[in-house]
């Protein structure tokens, strides 16, 4: 009998700690929440970026509705700090580990302003020698090649940004028709 009860103190205690466990998580939770800024156009909606803290993305949505309603007569870049993910992130959590790979880590805001500038500047080298036309038109894509092969040295910054899965950041801001097969040329030569 005394067995009995013992058992049955066990037991008890058991549930005890499975119930103090169960709280501890569900008390946890909101600390982890994640908040997503949403884009919606008159395709699919997507998720731009993610975040714990809610403040940066509600600061970040008013200034691309600002600049919607009143666009700028020049480039704005706007950073976001605290902890936001743009592009690819995958978090493995385990018992006693933690692993975090986000592709776009290695760049920083001043890599990828370099990355757009050795851009910018190798499309203005194409216009001024006619291989695209002032709209953007690939007149000849066999120089396009040539001229980023023969250049890939003086594009190490756009190089590193591609390399390191910024390749969405730098054409967000540079929408150049040969852009997108500039940084597709570099991912090839890169091997990404």
């Amino acid at each position: 009998m005394a067995l009995t009860h013992l058992l049955m103190l066990l037991a008890l205690m058991l549930m005890a700690l499975r119930a103090l466990y169960l709280v501890g998580i569900l008390l946890r939770r909101p600390f982890h929440s994640r908040y997503a800024l949403v884009i919606e156009t008159a395709g699919t909606a997507f998720t731009a970026l993610t975040g714990r803290e809610p403040q940066v993305l509600e600061r970040l949505k008013h200034e691309i509705t600002h600049a919607i309603e009143n666009p700028p007569d020049r480039e704005v870049v706007v950073v976001a700090g605290g902890d936001v993910v743009f592009g690819n992130q995958h978090n493995q959590s385990g018992r006693h580990n933690t692993l975090v790979d986000n592709s776009s880590a290695g760049i920083s805001p001043a890599e990828l302003d370099a990355a757009v500038a050795e851009l910018r500047f190798l499309v203005a080298q194409l216009r001024a020698e006619g291989v695209v036309g002032q709209d953007g038109s690939i007149t000849d894509p066999g120089e396009v090649v040539s001229a980023v092969k023969t250049r890939a040295g003086g594009l190490t910054a756009l190089g590193k940004a591609v390399a390191g899965g910024a390749q969405d950041g730098v054409l967000s801001v540079v929408k150049d028709g040969v852009a997108r097969l500039i940084v597709e040329l570099i991912k090839s030569q890169t091997g990404v």
